[in-house]
């Protein structure tokens, strides 16, 4: 009986076909829009080699009572999930932008960016990130990277909104960025939120910075800025 042998080219094409589909941009970076991340199996986009990401176009999420991740820190709803040290995400001047429209009843938070682990060396930057929900006893984070360290965000421009008529209690203040130790936040804006860093932080030219508890640089920051979302 004769051995049917698979040539070079077509062992080639199989193999390429099993490798995950991604955009890259001529410098190299990773590019992550709407179609890549419904490509690669939907949100959250997960982020698991370190390198630099870049957005080529808005992300829109709707939350789901099924939640889309169950890793450390689920369940959620997540838009960018970041698995690894040694990543740069530019946002490249586009959006992010978050909808909830079940409130209470959603029953877990959701996140713009959250971290899966305990990580270093992690920089956000350059663009905007949206979440809107409901009234209700939700507790907003934008971006949840408390155990993180060394993380960097810059040039970002950060808003919730919860509507009015809040229940009673009403809900924690919203969070706008909870990073973790020796971080640093220059130029951000945040909008209906907070920035909360972790200690040896430092905290530069921001609007709606909160907090950081000791061993901090803090040098021309604002601690309220525009309730909510236009």
């Amino acid at each position: 009986m004769q051995k049917r042998r698979l040539c070079v080219p077509v062992l080639v094409g199989i193999a390429l076909m099993m490798v995950p589909v991604r955009g890259f941009a001529i410098d190299g970076q990773v590019l992550i829009n709407q179609s890549t991340v419904m490509t690669s199996g939907g949100f959250p986009y997960r982020i698991t080699q370190p390198g630099s990401y870049k957005l080529s176009g808005n992300l829109t999420l709707n939350t789901s009572q099924t939640a889309n991740y169950f890793g450390p820190g689920g369940p959620a709803d997540v838009a960018i999930l970041i698995d690894a040290s040694n990543v740069s995400l530019d946002l490249n001047g586009f959006s992010i932008t978050i909808t909830d429209t079940m409130g209470q009843q959603l029953g877990h938070p959701f996140y713009g960016v959250l971290e899966g682990g305990t990580f270093s060396q992690i920089a956000i930057t350059n663009g905007s990130i949206r979440m809107t929900t409901i009234p209700g006893i939700l507790s907003l984070t934008v971006i949840n990277m408390p155990s993180s360290v060394g993380s960097r965000f810059k040039d970002l421009n950060l808003g919730t909104k919860q509507g009015v008529n809040f229940p009673q209690p009403a809900p924690p203040s919203p969070i706008a960025i909870n990073a973790g130790p020796d971080s640093l936040a220059v130029n951000n804006l945040a909008t209906g939120g907070q920035i909360q860093l972790g200690p040896g932080s430092s905290a530069i030219n921001n609007v709606g910075f909160a907090s950081c508890p000791s061993g901090c640089v803090i040098v021309n920051n604002s601690t309220s800025a525009q309730v909510g979302l236009p």
